[in-house]
This record gives C-alpha cells, structure tokens and sequence, in this order.
C-alpha cells in the first residue's frame, strides 16, 4: 500500500470516529483512561489498533457485498420457483431451502472473516 492509499484510509477511519465522537452520551471516560494508559506503556499500540479496525471495517463492507450477492441469487431462485410452482402446482420447500442454506453460508462466510480479522495470518498481530 503506498503513502496515498494509507493517508486516505486513516482520514476515513479517522471521519468514521470523529462521527461517532459527535453522539451526546457516547464518551466512556474510563475506557478513554484506559486506553491512555496502554498506548502510553506500548505507542506501537495506536498503529496495531487501526489496522484492526480498518481490516474489521474491509471485511464488514465485503461481507454486506456478499451478502448483497446472496440475496440477489436467493431472490431470483425464488423467483423462478415461483414460476415453477405456478406452472407445475409444487410447493416451495425449494425457496425455503434455499434461505436456510443462505442463513448457514452467511453465518460461516461472517465466522471465517472475523476469525482471519482476529488471528489468521495478520502479520502485525
């Protein structure tokens, strides 16, 4: 990654934060505390904490594409068993199907990504 592409994914990390410091009632003084006291002991610490978060924040907006994606296909294969169901009288335990298997891949699909986030093959980690 070069100097540009870091600058622009602090500065975003950076509006995402100052967005949610603007909440009433949000600020948690002993977390802050805290927080002051391990970075103070480890200044290494603040930069492990935004590749944490800007990793947690990739693999949230590629999971709300994969999901995205998931729906769609759910979608349109209900849409076809629709017509099928209509033209041949059957039932639609196919569509059903189809969104448990959506639920249970969604959910391995979000296990694997928080568990690559939180341990697997960060180098900084």
């Amino acid at each position: 990654m070069n100097t540009s592409q870091a600058q622009q994914i602090v500065d975003g990390l950076f509006q995402k934060i100052d967005r949610q410091g603007a909440r009433p009632g949000q600020r948690d003084p002993e977390v802050e505390a805290l927080a002051q006291q391990r970075i103070a002991r480890d200044p290494g610490a603040i930069d492990a904490m935004v590749q944490l978060l800007i990793g947690q924040d990739q693999a949230i907006a590629q999971l709300r594409q994969e999901n995205a994606q998931l729906r769609q296909q759910v979608s349109d294969y209900q849409q076809r068993g629709d017509a099928d169901d209509r033209r041949s009288g059957g039932s639609d335990f196919l569509s059903g199907a189809a969104q448990i298997a959506l639920g249970i891949g969604g959910g391995i699909l979000a296990a694997d990504v928080i568990g690559d986030v939180f341990g697997g093959g960060d180098s900084w980690w």
